[in-house]
C-alpha cells in the first residue's frame, strides 16, 4: 500500500477500522459523525452501535501518536460518544501543544431566573 501524505476522511460510523490504513499519514481531516439516528426514511431496522473508544481493539495511528500537534473538534454537542473520542484523541496525542473544542451553535442553551412576580 503506498503511503498517504495528506487524508480528509468523513465518517458516520466504525471510525476505528480506519485507522489501519491511515497510520502513515502526515496531515487529517477528520470529519466524524455521532448522528443516533440515520437520515434515512426507513430506520426500522436500523441498530445504533456506539463506538467502545476504551476498546483495546483499536488501533491507534502512528500520525495520532507521533505528530499531532493541533487538534479542533467543531460542533460538540457533548453526547458520551464524543467525550469518549476527545478523551481518546488527547490521551493517545503525544505531542499535542493545543486543542479547541467549539460548542454546537444549533443547541438553545436557557437561562433560570427568578421572577419577581408577587401573587
Amino acid at each position: 500500500m503506498p503511503e498517504v501524505e495528506e487524508a480528509d476522511i468523513c465518517v458516520e460510523y466504525y471510525l476505528f477500522n480506519i485507522f489501519d490504513s491511515i497510520t502513515s499519514v502526515k496531515r487529517l481531516s477528520l470529519c466524524v459523525s455521532f448522528n443516533i439516528i440515520p437520515d434515512e426514511k426507513d430506520i426500522r431496522f436500523k441498530k445504533y452501535e456506539p463506538i467502545n473508544w476504551n476498546s483495546s481493539e483499536i488501533s491507534v495511528p502512528t500520525c495520532l501518536l507521533e505528530s499531532l500537534e493541533t487538534f479542533e473538534y467543531a460542533e460538540y454537542r457533548g453526547s458520551q460518544e464524543e467525550r469518549d473520542f476527545v478523551s481518546f484523541i488527547i490521551k493517545h496525542a503525544c505531542r499535542l501543544k493545543s486543542s479547541t473544542i467549539t460548542p454546537c451553535t444549533g443547541i438553545e442553551t436557557y437561562s433560570v431566573s427568578e421572577s419577581s412576580d408577587e401573587s
